[in-house]
């Protein structure tokens, strides 16, 4: 299976999924990936996030909900690839005050987290949007199913 594959950066991210959504983009944040917005119109955004998900776990438990669904790759470039200060950036973008997923319940539009309970509170998560599943295998289990709605 082969999808393109498009470098952008966690600060360029926030817009490209506003810009997707056609969701106005707040003043302040970096403009979107012009790349991955010519490319694709797209007509749902399934953000995921694995964190220490390598070649062993891709083989192991070949994630096909997640391969056999996806239509584009986004290589995300950062300062700090560390899992907490990368996600935090993803959401907020450039300024502490913005909220991606907030942000786009905001205008309406359909919102899920599946996320370990301690993550809502380090993202700032709702609890009207976010399931909170037992362990790790039932949040792969949880997300596949949404990404199979999508």
């Amino acid at each position: 299976m082969s999808f393109p594959q498009v470098r952008t950066t966690a600060m360029e991210f926030p817009s490209t999924i506003l810009g997707f959504l056609g969701i106005q983009i707040p003043e302040g944040l970096l403009p979107p990936n012009q790349e991955l917005m010519e490319k694709f119109n797209a007509k749902a955004v399934v953000m995921v996030v694995i964190d220490n998900f390598g070649l062993f776990e891709a083989v192991v438990y070949k994630p096909e909900a997640l391969i056999k669904n996806m239509e584009a790759l986004a290589v995300i470039e950062t300062d700090d690839p560390y899992a907490v200060p990368l996600i935090k950036t993803l959401i907020n973008g450039p300024h502490q005050d913005f909220h991606l997923i907030n942000h786009v319940k905001s205008y309406g539009k359909t919102t899920q987290v599946i996320c370990r309970e301690q993550d809502m509170v380090t993202f700032n998560f709702g609890p009207g949007y976010t399931v909170n599943p037992r362990d790790d295998m039932a949040t792969y289990i949880e997300s596949t199913k949404h990404i199979f709605k999508s």
